[in-house]
């Protein structure tokens, strides 16, 4: 009898190839206009960042491009790191779940997912959990070529990249960059003034309020002048996304596309096409949505830079994905322990400079246990003991 529903797979599998074929296009983009929810003149608020150390007394501040003063400038509203830690818990919905394995650390304080952890495997949350070990193999394995043990226990890290710091410093760059940025923007500041409810001192409420405990404790009036008061987009706010199909074929080692490959291409087409609002619901004063007359393009851009339109739909993508998810074969869901002896060992091992860099050798070989930080502590002991004798 003829196999009509394998038939059908087949040819959902083989529907993107040519991205992964030798000649293929060598990324493909997205352009996506957005706007506030308030309307397009409406002002936007976008991220604050700390100042440099050098400059301690400087407040936060929004990241514009001021290199030309007489060009327009242009602010980051969602940065690469952010625009990843919004689209990735993504895969925790009812809708994507089934793409990806879902492995939930516990600790004393309840669960946490491990998509929803910011260093994906690399984070701390893993690295100190039961699943070092399996963890310090799969970025080992990514490091020799071997990609099908990260794509088995966290496949979204092969999406969004990773730096395993604390252990291998073995780094899997990201195959999908998505950022947020606006164009010809004015700044603009806010100011505001509390008042107290009533006159405690007038009232003989409290005996005296002097300036600053008064305003840190909500008895006095306090002033806020020139303060951050968001941006007017003059020009575009625009969602720009690449997936890096070039890295993407590296990840294969045959001529012929394999499921594994299949597999995080339709994980990073999803990551690409799937649009939430709790993704473009920023931060307070930044609700983005799309603009129905501007649809989101895409297009693939060859090795020699021509560009052809792509058209691709979140629906097919996530056809796509779930094909080749099947094909290739989900890791299963699992729960961990987060190892709170070893945590707290590695913390007080590391204010030992000696210590942290015998640690961090170690680390980059195979993962750190507590017999190991006890042996450096034994051995330390060892030698002020022979030290004293001496």
């Amino acid at each position: 009898m003829h196999n009509h529903q394998g038939d059908i797979m087949t040819n959902i599998l083989n529907t993107f190839d040519q991205f992964l074929s030798s000649g293929g296009p060598a990324a493909l983009v997205l352009q996506q206009p957005l706007q506030s929810v308030e309307g397009k003149d409406a002002i936007i608020f976008p991220p604050t960042y700390a100042p440099p150390k050098d400059r301690g007394n400087d407040g936060p501040a929004y990241n514009i491009d001021c290199s030309n003063p007489n060009a327009p400038k242009a602010c980051v509203i969602d940065s690469i790191g952010a625009q990843a830690n919004r689209i990735e818990p993504l895969f925790k919905t009812d809708r994507l779940k089934h793409l990806v394995p879902q492995i939930t650390i516990v600790h004393k304080g309840g669960k946490i997912n491990l998509l929803d952890a910011g260093h994906r495997a690399a984070d701390a949350i893993v690295r100190f959990s039961e699943l070092l070990p399996e963890v310090h193999n799969a970025f080992i394995e990514h490091r020799n070529g071997n990609p099908e043990p990260m794509a088995r226990l966290a496949p979204t890290t092969l999406i969004f990249g990773a730096w395993d710091s604390r252990g291998t410093q073995h780094k899997i760059p990201r195959l999908v960059n998505m950022r947020i940025d606006a164009h010809d923007v004015e700044l603009r500041t806010r100011s505001a003034q509390y008042v107290p409810a009533v006159d405690y001192v007038g009232l003989g409420l409290i005996e005296e309020v002097d300036e600053s405990t008064g305003a840190d404790l909500g008895f006095a009036a306090v002033p806020a002048q020139g303060q951050l008061g968001g941006v007017v987009v003059r020009g575009q706010v625009m969602r720009t996304g690449a997936l890096n199909l070039t890295t993407l074929k590296a990840l294969g080692a045959n001529c012929q596309p394999t499921d594994l490959q299949r597999y995080i291409l339709g994980l990073a087409l999803v990551a690409m096409t799937e649009l939430d609002a709790a993704s473009l619901s920023l931060r307070q004063g930044c609700q983005l949505v799309g603009i129905p007359d501007e649809p989101a393009k895409m297009e693939t851009v060859s090795v020699a830079g021509q560009r052809s339109a792509f058209a691709l739909n979140s629906e097919d993508a996530l056809a796509y994905a779930t094909a080749a998810a099947r094909k290739f074969g989900v890791g299963p869901d699992r729960e961990a322990a987060f190892n709170s002896s070893l945590a707290n060992k590695m913390r007080a091992a590391w204010s030992d400079d000696k210590m942290q860099a015998v640690l961090k050798d170690l680390a980059k070989r195979r993962p750190l246990t507590l017999d190991d930080i006890a042996a450096y502590e034994k051995q330390g002991k060892n030698k002020k003991a022979s030290k004293a004798q001496q």
